[in-house]
């Protein structure tokens, strides 16, 4: 699903690599990449305080589709909710409020206010 797909994107940074790194899934029936399933663009934070900017870079024989997670999210994945709201912005966000895209011990929480890139106090 794409919540799934922007879930793992948004955690490419903590782990060290890029929307290039990965590409989309192709589909050899069709010459184009599955339905929704594209190569992402890579996201840029300028600065802790503001949205990302987005940068386009093409990646394969399509232009690649975005989905960025909403910034307006109030849902984030964690051990408990303290753990969510403290940890937000390393967090896997979780907007359409389903564990399924949570790691393993986690779960969709909903945090007190918008993550900006500090945690919420």
């Amino acid at each position: 699903s794409n919540a799934v797909k922007d879930a793992f994107e948004f955690v490419y940074p903590q782990m060290g690599i890029t929307c290039s790194d990965v590409g989309g899934l192709w589909n050899d029936n069709t010459n184009d990449y599955y339905d929704g399933m594209g190569p992402c663009i890579e996201t840029v934070s300028t600065t802790w305080d503001s949205e990302s900017t987005t940068t386009p870079t093409p990646m394969g024989p399509s232009s690649p589709t975005v989905s960025p997670a909403p910034s307006t999210n109030r849902h984030y994945c964690g051990a408990s909710q303290e753990d969510a709201q403290k940890r937000c912005e390393m967090a896997i966000p979780c907007p359409d409020k389903i564990d399924i895209v949570c790691l393993q011990g986690q779960a969709c929480f909903q945090i007190s206010g918008p993550c900006n890139g500090k945690g919420v106090a």
